[in-house]
């Protein structure tokens, strides 16, 4: 039992860091245009237009927010624990898992920096937001909307449609389009895909020579503070091993701004330090 664990720690331990870095990690695919002219659904670019404005428009600010969630690991492992995500609006990221209602890792993120503290392990790893993000410009709100599926802007704490004025949006089906920005970050290739429907359904994003990571949503729930995924999965692979997880989120219990209590990392003095490369050796040994 306690080998089996084990490899359950590290494997959220590795998953929590690779899911957490998705922006740092080119090739979003160019659909041919939709032709038909059929009455109902999009007919073109313009239309696709009108639906973003729309969704942009229906997003609520918040400060603070705090959703119980479910991590699923599907690959390397089939792993499924619960936890707590606790977001200070644009500022910073805590994320804590538990196994049997014990606290076995937990992420915090913030402008400077990122630690993942592995509990059963008594390790942690820490990092320059920079480097954890391979100097991608991506600012807390823009990860905070990665994981609660909104539509973002690198740079910006709320995308508007001047945010999205040169880029390239195709209509694939009357019920389908894709869009991606004309003006990205040197170094950085994503692009969005969207139902009209059930709004954004998925994203794609690499930087620089790492392998894309795909991320998917679930139909959006509607909330106090507008609408936002209940489910988001991820997929990202290299030549060792591939990680499959999705985080499902709890909207029905989350809380919002006064009624959160934000919280940060405690590490013992006991804890040893460990590298990234450390991680990435004891993923590819699941």
């Amino acid at each position: 039992m306690k080998a089996s664990v084990r490899h359950l720690a590290i494997a959220l331990f590795s998953a929590i860091w690779i899911s957490a870095s998705l922006s740092s990690c080119k090739s979003v695919r160019q659909p041919t245009e939709y032709q038909d002219q059929a009455a109902g659904g999009l007919r073109n670019a313009s239309d696709a237009r009108v639906e973003l404005r729309s969704m942009l428009s229906s997003y609520r600010q918040w400060e603070k927010m705090r959703v119980p969630l479910t991590l699923r690991l599907s690959k390397p492992k089939n792993i499924s624990v619960s936890g707590t995500a606790t977001f200070n609006r644009d500022k910073s990221i805590f994320i804590s898992l538990k196994y049997f209602g014990f606290e076995i890792a937990n992420i915090y993120a913030t402008a400077d920096s990122v630690i993942v503290v592995d509990k059963f392990n008594k390790q942690y790893a820490a990092e320059s937001i920079g480097r954890f993000l391979s100097n991608v410009p991506f600012t807390m709100a823009n990860l905070q909307d990665l994981l609660t599926g909104r539509i973002f802007c690198p740079g910006e704490k709320q995308a508007s449609t001047d945010s999205f004025s040169q880029a390239d949006i195709t209509v694939t089906t009357p019920q389908s389009w894709t869009m991606v920005p004309g003006d990205a970050p040197s170094g950085i290739e994503y692009g969005f895909s969207f139902n009209p429907a059930d709004d954004l359904r998925g994203m794609i994003v690499r930087s620089g020579s790492h392998q894309p990571v795909t991320v998917g949503y679930g139909v959006p729930v509607i909330t106090p503070y507008g609408p936002i995924s209940p489910e988001i999965s991820v997929s990202y692979s290299t030549a060792k091993t591939s990680i499959d997880a999705s985080i499902e989120w709890n909207l029905d219990k989350a809380r919002w701004n006064k009624d959160v209590d934000l919280r940060e990392p405690v590490i013992s003095s006991k804890y040893r330090r460990i590298t990234t490369e450390e991680i990435t050796r004891m993923l590819s040994k699941l």
